[in-house]
């Protein structure tokens, strides 16, 4: 019977053959384990802290460019490196399959620099790794693109990651991206963004801008019911690190945005901010729940929109 059944299947279309997994097998794709071991690479001493236009930022873009091939997730129509001077963003693509909506995006983004060597080293160690800040939410966006691309999940429109230098200058990459977009920005619907995402703590991470479209609302709330580990305050307000990262550059511009924050802690631009002072199980909740969101956008059948009430 079971043979059957499988030829069954192979003789259906592709796109039915894709249609047969469910957003909640999806869900099950995000593997903990291996969040661990990319995110404790990402932040590996051999990356010398990331630091925008050094060798180890390089090294670190390379190694995440090599995920995403590996896995099989697509380059954006510029490539998987968009340079700007002194360094390159990375993005990718998980392609939408709806004739009218796949030329619309959702962006999800992250950083992945730091601070690179501090003046001060604590017992010897003078490398900020920045394994939350950002590494944390570098890893759950790879993953977002890896479990989308493993699964073949059908997206209406489409997402494109991105992966931007920069940010802890000034925003920089994000601002250059702005300037020479390799997706028009016409075309792009909401920027959702994480940054410092590994350790949220007892209260949760916070999720904030809801406020900037009527449909991110709505949206956060069914991500809630299908990722329900995840803790994660919707908050309609932009908060007070909003225009601290890269998610306020696409809003400036008229762009609905959110961001998702852990907590500050005290390990904040410091040596001590390790892999090993994540906390993995929360990460992969967190990534869950983005990825139900995601989706949740990327399907939303009516148009994603600027609340033009909002200030």
């Amino acid at each position: 019977m079971r043979r059957w059944l499988w030829i069954f299947l192979l003789a259906l279309p592709a796109t039915a053959r894709q249609e047969q997994e469910s957003l909640d097998g999806v869900l099950q794709r995000v593997d903990e384990a291996e969040m661990k071991k990319v995110l404790t690479e990402i932040a590996d001493d051999k990356y010398e802290g990331r630091r925008t236009g050094s060798p180890g930022i390089k090294k670190a873009r390379e190694y995440i460019v090599s995920e995403l091939k590996a896995w099989g997730v697509k380059p954006t129509p510029g490539g998987y490196e968009l340079p700007w001077m002194p360094c390159a963003n990375i993005g990718a693509i998980s392609e939408g399959s709806d004739p009218k909506l796949k030329g619309e995006y959702i962006i999800l983004g992250s950083h992945y620099d730091h601070l690179g060597r501090m003046r001060k080293a604590v017992d010897n160690d003078d490398i900020a790794n920045g394994a939350d800040d950002n590494a944390s939410g570098s890893t759950l966006n790879l993953f977002v693109a890896k479990v989308l691309a493993a699964s073949k999940f059908r997206l209406k429109r489409s997402v494109l990651h991105l992966w931007f230098s920069g940010e802890e200058q000034g925003m920089n990459g994000s601002k250059s991206y702005c300037q020479k977009p390799t997706i028009p920005l016409s075309q792009t619907v909401a920027m959702l963004n994480c940054d410092m995402v590994g350790r949220p703590g007892e209260e949760g991470a916070n999720l904030y801008g809801m406020g900037t479209s009527l449909q991110f609302g709505p949206a956060g709330k069914r991500a809630l019911e299908l990722a329900p580990k995840a803790k994660v305050n919707l908050l309609e307000a932009k908060g007070p690190y909003f225009h601290r990262s890269d998610q306020n550059i696409f809003w400036s511009r008229g762009i609905p945005a959110m961001f998702l924050f852990g907590t500050m802690h005290g390990d904040y631009h410091r040596v001590t901010d390790h892999a090993d002072r994540i906390e993995f199980p929360k990460l992969a909740d967190l990534t869950k729940f983005m990825l139900a969101l995601v989706v949740e956008l990327a399907n939303h059948d009516g148009k994603i929109e600027r609340n033009p009430s909002y200030k």
